[in-house]
Protein backbone atom coordinates (compact mmCIF):
# COMPACT_ATOMS: atom_id res chain seq x y z
CA UNK A 1 0.00 0.00 0.00
CA UNK A 2 0.96 3.70 -0.89
CA UNK A 3 0.65 6.88 1.16
CA UNK A 4 0.68 10.07 -0.51
CA UNK A 5 1.02 13.04 1.50
CA UNK A 6 0.11 16.01 -0.19
CA UNK A 7 1.33 19.51 0.46
CA UNK A 8 0.58 22.76 -0.42
CA UNK A 9 4.23 25.09 -0.43
CA UNK A 10 3.44 28.17 1.20
CA UNK A 11 6.43 30.65 0.74
CA UNK A 12 5.12 33.44 3.11
CA UNK A 13 5.34 31.46 5.94
CA UNK A 14 7.92 28.86 4.69
CA UNK A 15 5.93 25.88 5.16
CA UNK A 16 3.75 23.21 3.67
CA UNK A 17 0.49 22.79 4.84
CA UNK A 18 -1.00 19.70 4.29
CA UNK A 19 -3.85 19.26 2.06
CA UNK A 20 -4.41 15.30 2.53
CA UNK A 21 -3.37 11.89 2.24
CA UNK A 22 -3.94 9.33 -0.60
CA UNK A 23 -4.24 5.95 -0.19
CA UNK A 24 -3.44 3.57 -3.39
CA UNK A 25 -3.58 -0.24 -2.46
CA UNK A 26 -3.13 -1.62 -6.32
CA UNK A 27 0.45 -2.57 -6.89
CA UNK A 28 0.76 -1.96 -10.82
CA UNK A 29 1.43 2.02 -11.19
CA UNK A 30 0.67 1.39 -14.88
CA UNK A 31 4.37 2.59 -15.96
CA UNK A 32 4.17 5.38 -13.90
CA UNK A 33 7.16 6.18 -10.47
CA UNK A 34 5.11 6.51 -7.57
CA UNK A 35 5.67 10.18 -7.57
CA UNK A 36 4.38 10.66 -10.99
CA UNK A 37 1.36 8.61 -10.02
CA UNK A 38 0.90 10.71 -6.85
CA UNK A 39 1.14 14.01 -8.40
CA UNK A 40 -1.48 13.03 -11.20
CA UNK A 41 -3.56 12.36 -8.60
CA UNK A 42 -3.06 14.96 -6.03
CA UNK A 43 -3.76 17.24 -9.01
CA UNK A 44 -7.26 15.71 -9.41
CA UNK A 45 -8.28 15.82 -5.84
CA UNK A 46 -7.08 18.70 -4.67
CA UNK A 47 -6.03 20.99 -7.90
CA UNK A 48 -9.53 23.10 -7.72
CA UNK A 49 -8.50 24.14 -3.78
CA UNK A 50 -5.18 25.75 -4.69
CA UNK A 51 -4.60 28.99 -6.73
CA UNK A 52 -1.14 27.73 -8.01
CA UNK A 53 -0.68 23.69 -8.77
CA UNK A 54 2.90 24.12 -9.33
CA UNK A 55 3.68 24.85 -5.67
CA UNK A 56 1.79 21.27 -4.85
CA UNK A 57 3.95 18.07 -3.76
CA UNK A 58 3.46 15.13 -2.54
CA UNK A 59 5.61 12.90 -0.09
CA UNK A 60 5.36 8.84 -1.08
CA UNK A 61 5.12 6.91 2.32
CA UNK A 62 5.45 3.33 1.42
CA UNK A 63 3.95 0.73 4.24
CA UNK A 64 3.40 -2.91 4.55
CA UNK A 65 0.16 -4.60 5.40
Amino acid sequence: MIVYKVFYKEYDNQNGVLLGKLIERRGDLRGLSAVESGMRWAIATYGDQVSDKSRMGVLVVEEDM
